[in-house]
This record gives C-alpha cells, structure tokens and sequence, in this order.
C-alpha cells in the first residue's frame, strides 16, 4: 500500500488575499496545527519571479527567514 503524504499550501495560495504577509507568530501556530493534524508537508513560501517589497515575506522567503522559524520536527522540510 502506497503512503499518502499531505501537502498544505494555504500559505502560498492565500497570500493572494493579504499579499503574503502572514507573521512569524501566525505561521508558527499554524505549523503546530498541521504537525497536530499529521499534515507531512506545509508549504510556506512562493518565489515570485522578482522580489516585489510590497509584498510579505511568504511571497518571496529568503533562506535565513525559514532557518528562524520554529518548525515542528515531524513536519518534512523541503527544498524550497
């Protein structure tokens, strides 16, 4: 039997309605509530084509961004 891993993007397809500006606090909870729920995956960013500063950091997340986060373990990190 093949496993099925589950993938959340609420982050990348939502930030359309907040032009991706979600803040750590909000993020952080939220990967609690997937790692409680057995979601393996949680996508968090989406690079835009061009950096664009009037959008949030899950439009376009440098790398040292993701390394502040406080992910939980059983969530798999990607490469993003």
């Amino acid at each position: 039997m093949t496993k099925i891993s589950p993938l959340d993007c609420t982050f990348r397809n939502d930030g359309n309605y907040n032009v991706w500006n979600f803040v750590i606090n909000l993020i952080e909870k939220y990967l609690n509530v997937m790692s409680d729920i057995k979601i393996d995956y949680v996508e968090i960013r989406f690079r835009l084509l061009e950096k664009n500063e009037s959008s949030g950091v899950c439009a376009y997340t440098p790398d040292d961004f993701l390394n502040i986060l406080k992910i939980p373990k059983n969530i798999k990190k990607l490469l993003w």
